[in-house]
């Protein structure tokens, strides 16, 4: 048909193999598999990157800013946005503890030294919680493309599949030549940079 004589012709000239219909049709599985698998880690990214940028603010938005990113870290899922008071109704897997120090620094409460390095603390052992959990995710559906002979690259993408290479290679720390407060508050996209 023209659809996958189009989309084989874009394949040569981008210098992919050919794939015939099953194969693509099992490529975008693997690829919606993915996608699925990473969606949470997207707001995890998002919420990490934020804890590292306001933890050294020391003012209330900052803190309330903290607290929000480390409730979407314990559950990507809730409905609390922002600015807004937090419930039980819309925080549910998120502790009472945390759900108070929240709205207190909502209003205006600021967090210890001790609870603020205490919360950085704990951003940052559960994303790397998270994100060993969607790498090996990740990994198994990539292995489903190893067996049924289909690239990598096609499945996950030339970018991400680098990022995640490298991702896996520097898991324990910093690559060598990059200070190791730099690379603490560094975003994950800025690490897969080196």
């Amino acid at each position: 048909d023209i659809a996958s004589g189009i989309m084989q012709q874009g394949q040569q000239m981008i210098g992919q193999p050919r794939v015939n219909g099953d194969q693509q049709k099992q490529i975008n599985t693997l690829r919606k598999d993915i996608n699925a698998f990473t969606k949470d880690q997207r707001l995890i990214d998002a919420a990490y990157t934020k804890i590292k940028r306001v933890a050294k603010e020391r003012t209330a938005t900052g803190d309330m800013s903290m607290v929000f990113g480390i409730m979407k870290l314990n559950d990507p899922g809730s409905t609390v946005r922002e600015g807004e008071y937090a419930t039980a109704k819309n925080a549910g897997g998120v502790s009472d503890r945390l759900r108070n120090l929240y709205n207190n620094a909502i209003d205006g409460q600021l967090l210890t030294p001790e609870q603020r390095a205490n919360f950085l603390a704990t951003s940052d052992n559960l994303y790397q919680a998270q994100r060993e959990s969607t790498d090996r995710s990740i990994e198994q559906v990539l292995q489903f493309a190893d067996e049924d002979q289909i690239p990598r690259e096609r499945v996950f993408g030339t970018k991400r599949l680098k990022a995640y290479q490298k991702r896996k290679k520097t898991k324990s720390g910093p690559p060598e030549g990059i200070d190791p407060e730099d690379w603490k508050y560094m975003t994950p996209e800025e690490r897969a940079l080196f």
